[in-house]
């Protein structure tokens, strides 16, 4: 239910003023703990797999 609600009131959003839907959708993204978390696990995982990280002694 309370995904058809946010659907229904991006649409709207997104109909009557384009401009702030996607600075409101840009705003959550940048807050939301998941995407944050995950560009993180991926920053590590590409360190990891560098490389200059994978050199032996």
């Amino acid at each position: 239910m309370q995904n058809a609600v946010t659907t229904a009131a991006a649409k709207s959003m997104l109909n009557s003023s384009p401009q702030e839907a996607i600075q409101l959708m840009n705003e959550v993204v940048k807050e939301n703990n998941l995407t944050n978390s995950l560009k993180d696990l991926k920053q590590m995982i590409d360190e990891i797999k560098s490389p200059q990280n994978n050199k032996q002694a």
